[in-house]
């Protein structure tokens, strides 16, 4: 930081605690957000809801500030005032945020956003809408006034998102940090997806409940499959015939079923694997923390997704699953792990930013061919085919 940020705090701390009629947050609050800044900096671009003690804060610390506001308790008027705003890097939006945030184009990302608006349901909620999309990965999201119910319960949310990991909370002041998972579609639907709806899908919705596989099922991943039960975290909305991973992992959970000797993963997927990624990219595939199977993904330029007409004889990827590796009835978790990913828009295909990985289409799983009784099943045809 170029001031020095105790001086700073210890002069907004001499602010009498009613300097404007909308109230301000604790010194210990204020402290806490310049801690987490000087951890995330540089601090390019910030945004806030609300006006006050954090506004004189963030005109130090961020070199663009912008605040959504209105002059409720006259708080901007308090701001504009203070010696202690750096007015050069601080842009106030005046108005109800309802109304000024849907209208406003942001053209950066933000490395630190401070939702302190207005506090009905559902105002801070709209807030989030627009700011999570906002936020670089590991980029700060501050929610203030946690305490009131409403907000609580966006908090609560919030906390099981994939995207975001929950770092500090002070006083009534919760502290994210925006992770490395991709951004929820925010014009998409997928609410199964998310972790606060995800155990309630898994377990109840439409009939279905944490899915134990079957042997020699195959498990579809279209709209409507019987595949989607299985998607964890990680993948985009199912499509009419299969679904895309999303970001660099993607995991599934399901409950194994009882068998002996090893068992064979098959799955027919096709790789987003440009020719600009090289031929060196792959899937590493882990059965909770154990990697089973390493996949390259190389040279099917697969956005075209006529699938069966570019590759008729597409073979599955498969991985074998020792069976000292599973106790029936645990919930496990099959992870892919992308070591190298773009998006179309990237490559100029199209204007879809999706990181993706793998079109999953089909899975099943079966008795591995190296397992004894397959062998000897496969001796006997032979035998049978010799007579």
């Amino acid at each position: 930081m170029t001031f020095n940020s105790s001086e700073l705090l210890e002069q907004i701390g001499e602010l009498p605690e009613d300097w404007h009629g909308c109230g301000s947050v604790s010194h210990k609050v204020l402290q806490a957000i310049a801690d987490h800044a000087q951890e995330t900096a540089p601090i390019y671009h910030s945004v806030e809801t609300g006006a006050g003690k954090t506004t004189l804060l963030f005109s130090q610390l961020s070199q663009s500030h912008l605040v959504f506001a209105v002059d409720a308790g006259m708080s901007i008027t308090r701001v504009r005032e203070s010696p202690l705003l750096n007015g050069q890097h601080v842009t106030f939006l005046e108005g109800p945020s309802q109304r000024t945030l849907p209208r406003y184009e942001f053209t950066h990302k933000v490395q630190i956003a401070l939702i302190d608006g207005p506090h009905g349901y559902p105002f801070p909620d709209i807030e989030y809408y627009y700011f999570y999309q906002l936020i670089e990965t590991g980029g700060l999201l501050l929610i203030d006034d946690i305490n009131i119910p409403t907000i609580g319960r966006m908090f609560e949310i919030i906390k099981v998102d994939d995207m975001f990991d929950l770092i500090d909370i002070v006083d009534n002041t919760a502290f994210f940090k925006r992770s490395v998972n991709p951004m929820f579609p925010p014009e998409e639907d997928g609410w199964w997806l998310q972790g606060f709806n995800r155990e309630h899908y898994n377990r109840t919705f439409g009939g279905f409940r944490l899915t134990k596989l079957a042997l020699r099922k195959t498990y579809e991943f279209k709209v409507g499959g019987s595949g989607l039960p299985l998607l964890k975290s990680g993948f985009s909305l199912p499509e009419s015939q299969l679904v895309w991973t999303n970001g660099p992992k993607a995991v599934m959970a399901f409950e194994m079923p009882q068998f002996k000797n090893d068992l064979e993963l098959s799955v027919t997927a096709y790789p987003f694997a440009p020719p600009t990624l090289g031929d060196d990219q792959s899937c590493e595939v882990y059965l909770n923390d154990n990697r089973i199977a390493t996949w390259r993904l190389i040279g099917l330029p697969v956005w075209r997704r006529q699938f069966r007409k570019l590759w008729p004889n597409n073979k599955p990827f498969t991985a074998i699953i020792h069976e000292n590796l599973v106790r029936p009835g645990e919930i496990f978790q099959l992870s892919f792990k992308f070591n190298k990913l773009t998006s179309p828009k990237q490559v100029g295909h199209s204007g879809d930013s999706r990181l993706l990985g793998l079109a999953f289409e089909r899975l099943s799983l079966g008795p591995a061919s190296s397992d004894p009784r397959m062998k000897s099943m496969g001796s006997f045809l032979k035998n049978m085919l010799r007579r």
